[in-house]
């Protein structure tokens, strides 16, 4: 073959694997990356097959792969930028750290490669190098925003204002005033105590609909810090009746106000109401505040007055039933979700469901939710309680298939949905390899609720955890399981429940 069609070959090997793990059809991206025709496969094949295997999970042997190949292959640039990365996710700062060396040393009129060396250094502590390094790559492309604000941020923490100054002139001259720009002229503003200028870029946010809204919130967030709260309230009160402001300001006024308890909320939110997004905006802000009181009765009154607001938009919607669900008012959240069909509305419909003691009729809402729903974060959470449910049912073959997909993306679960896949995969483990596991099993479980203790509990999880300690206790058939079972369902290793939900 060729050499010109070799190349030509590879190359669309590549585009086809990549786009192959894009659709999660995994071995079939695998295996276009062994093509016939070849005694082994190219390094830039070799090199993809380990990108596939990172891309579906599984980390350590994609990592263990792209060094092999790497030692073997030491200029192969794409490796060494995939370890780096890779690296810098597993907090393995010495390996990225070696890793951006090797990019810089096989592109040094690359940017991005100090770029990454910048970042490795300030991981590894070596401030000094890493402002040389964000330093060298911002002059190499002055378009490189990233390294401009890297070297801003850590000039900034320095205390160099001047040469930070320079940096931020400098971003302004190429990039204009971006979010992101206008957010570290503010904190500068801040260390120089220039108040006026920092309530003036503060002010530039309330018409950005173009910014991501976290800046706003961290502009806001580093000025209250600065002590300067009396400044954002004047922004964003005069910013609340400005038909040009962005509709989180109407959130962000409702969040600061309620925060406060102050009565004039609902006043003002009668009147935003009528002006569209921002008047939505604030009904979500004030149902959100409210849950977080816990006070039932308030909520439910708010729900109730506001009930056509809330269900003429589906976020809104959603929001109060989690907000009912969320003060343990879950005969209430159930009537309120009954009829949607959104995923995420649907996980707390399913959670009301299982705290009143209705499993069969959570099970039936997590199956609607994986077959009919529009796939959202929460389709994961509906196939934990499902799995959960197999494992109780001792539907191992089921269970074990669950529980390595699910495995596979661990990472997306937030703590309470951990510990109830830490249930599952400890029934598993006594159910699947014998009675002998069952030591093994009660130490994963109950580190699993140790390590996620800040999961917020309801009167479900204290329900699925009794269910899971009782059905260990009876597939390992003794006396100190059952002991332990006893003593673990009588005061689960939880977070305690809110008042009146135990």
């Amino acid at each position: 073959m060729a050499p010109r069609r070799r190349r030509c070959l590879r190359k669309n090997v590549c585009r086809k694997a990549e786009l192959l793990t894009r659709l999660e059809r995994y071995e079939e991206a695998l295996d276009a990356c062994r093509p016939a025709g070849f005694e082994e496969s190219p390094v830039l094949l070799q090199g993809r097959a380990a990108w596939v295997e990172y891309q579906r999970g599984k980390h350590d042997k994609a990592i263990a792969q792209m060094r092999a190949l790497v030692e073997r292959e030491h200029d192969y640039f794409w490796g060494w930028q995939q370890l780096a990365g890779w690296y810098e996710t597993a907090e393995q700062y010495d390996n990225f750290l070696n890793a951006a060396e090797q990019m810089v040393r096989l592109s040094a009129r690359d940017p991005m490669s100090y770029g990454f060396r910048g970042e490795a250094h300030l991981k590894t502590g070596d401030r000094a190098a890493a402002k040389e390094d964000f330093g060298r790559a911002f002059e190499l492309d002055p378009d490189y925003t990233f390294a401009g604000l890297q070297l801003f941020d850590v000039q900034l923490d320095d205390d160099e204002l001047d040469d930070a100054n320079d940096t931020l002139q400098a971003l302004q001259q190429r990039t204009g005033e971006d979010g992101h720009i206008r957010l570290r002229g503010l904190k500068l503003a801040i260390r120089r105590n220039d108040r006026p200028e920092a309530a003036e870029l503060l002010e530039g946010y309330t018409t950005d609909d173009e910014s991501p809204p976290f800046l706003f919130q961290q502009a806001i967030d580093a000025m209250s810090e600065a002590g300067w709260s009396a400044a954002v309230d004047e922004v964003l009160d005069v910013a609340l009746d400005d038909e040009a402001s962005i509709p989180q300001v109407g959130r962000l006024w409702m969040q600061r106000h309620s925060e406060r308890n102050d009565p004039a909320c609902e006043t003002k939110l009668d009147e935003l109401l009528e002006r569209g997004m921002i008047g939505a905006e604030a009904l979500v802000a004030r149902l959100e505040a409210l849950a977080r009181q816990k006070d039932p009765a308030q909520l439910q009154h708010f729900v109730n007055k506001y009930r056509d607001d809330l269900r003429a938009d589906t976020n809104a919607w959603g929001k109060a039933g989690w907000a009912l669900a969320h003060v343990g008012a879950f005969r209430e959240a159930v009537d309120w979700l009954r009829d949607e069909a959104g995923a995420w509305m649907l996980i707390n419909l399913a959670i009301a469901y299982r705290a009143l003691g209705q499993d069969d009729e959570a099970h039936k809402v997590s199956e609607f939710a994986l077959k009919n729903a529009e796939a959202d974060y929460t389709t994961l959470f509906h196939t934990v309680w499902l799995t959960f449910d197999d494992a109780l049912a001792r539907r191992t073959d089921e269970v074990a298939r669950r529980v390595s997909e699910i495995a596979k993306e661990r990472e997306r679960l937030d703590a309470y949905f951990k510990v109830v896949f830490a249930m599952s995969e400890a029934l598993l483990k006594v159910q699947r390899d014998g009675r002998g596991q069952f030591g093994a099993a009660r130490a994963d479980l109950e580190r699993a609720a140790k390590d996620n203790a800040a999961l917020e509990a309801d009167p479900a999880i204290y329900r699925a955890w009794r269910k899971c300690v009782s059905k260990l206790a009876r597939e390992a058939f003794g006396v100190s399981a059952w002991l332990w079972a006893r003593r673990s369902a009588k005061a689960p290793p939880l977070p305690p429940l809110p008042p009146g939900q135990g």
